[in-house]
C-alpha cells in the first residue's frame, strides 16, 4: 500500500481529527482529511511549506518521526477572528528524494454555539437522539 492511500484512508476513517500533507522539495502537495470534521487547509499546492511549521525545525531525520508539536492553528487553517483558537499539533515524517508527510492533529475550541446535530441529515439526527434515551 502506498504511503497516499494510507495517509488518505487514515484521515478519513480515523476517530481523531487529523489530516495529512504530503511534502514534495518543501512544497505542499496533496492533502489528505475528513472533509466534515476537518477544517479547510489554506497551505496552497505548489506553495512552500508554512514557515512556522515544524517541517523547519533543525534536527529532524529521514524516517525518524518528529516529535507531536503544537503549532500556531493559522498555519495550516483560517481561524475566524474573535473566536476562540482551535489546538493544532504537528508531527513531520521525513522521507528520502525531497518527501516528508505532516500530520496535523486538530481539536476545535469550546464553542457554546456549536450545532453536534448541524451536520447530520434529519435521519442520523433520529438516531442519534433515539440512542441517547434508549
Amino acid at each position: 500500500m502506498s504511503k497516499d492511500a494510507m495517509a488518505r484512508a487514515y484521515a478519513e476513517y480515523h476517530s481523531a481529527t487529523i489530516a495529512f500533507v504530503v511534502v514534495r522539495d518543501g512544497k505542499v502537495g496533496a492533502t489528505y482529511r475528513n472533509r466534515t470534521r476537518f477544517p479547510f487547509i489554506t497551505a496552497l499546492r505548489g506553495k512552500p511549506v508554512p514557515e512556522r511549521s515544524l517541517f523547519y525545525r533543525k534536527g529532524l531525520q529521514v524516517g525518524v518521526p518528529s516529535d507531536i508539536d503544537s503549532r500556531l492553528p493559522d498555519n495550516w487553517i483560517d481561524v475566524e477572528r474573535g473566536r476562540q483558537a482551535p489546538t493544532m499539533s504537528e508531527q513531520v515524517y521525513l522521507q528520502s528524494n525531497g518527501f516528508a508527510l505532516i500530520m496535523l492533529w486538530y481539536e476545535p475550541a469550546e464553542d457554546p454555539d456549536f450545532d453536534a446535530d448541524g451536520e447530520r441529515t434529519a435521519k442520523q439526527r433520529l438516531q442519534h437522539r433515539q440512542a441517547r434515551y434508549s
